[in-house]
């Protein structure tokens, strides 16, 4: 009678124990399963953020260039302004001297006119 107390009392502790280690299993099993499905979630995270790495860079790029462009298009227009203003000086000094010289052909014809008018008196 005590060895079959004994026997249903390991029979009883071995069924338990089995069912701890089946409870075990399913814990380690769900952990597994848990830690692959973060596992991709950080692999799918690395991949955007690359993608979105990759994407900004093209961005400064293309804005480097832009400003590159910007740059050199503000140099011709600054050169083409300093271009403008000489030619301004000039054709304002040609100015002055088409001014001066009808100023004199005016007073040339004055001279004459007075001319003419003593010689008619």
């Amino acid at each position: 009678a005590k060895v079959s107390s004994l026997e249903e009392a390991l029979d009883s502790q071995a069924a338990e124990h089995g069912a701890a280690r089946s409870d075990l299993v399913a814990v380690v099993e769900e952990l597994r399963a848990k830690c692959a499905e973060m596992e991709e979630g950080v692999l799918r995270a690395q991949e955007r953020a690359a993608e979105d790495a990759s994407a900004a860079y093209c961005e400064v790029d293309q804005l480097q260039e832009a400003l590159t462009v910007r740059e050199r298009d503000l140099r011709n227009a600054k050169e083409r302004a300093s271009e403008l203003d000489t030619t301004v000086v000039q054709l304002r000094m040609s100015q002055t001297k088409r001014e001066m010289y009808v100023d004199e052909l005016h007073e040339a014809l004055r001279e004459m006119e007075r001319r003419l008018v003593d010689d008619m008196n």
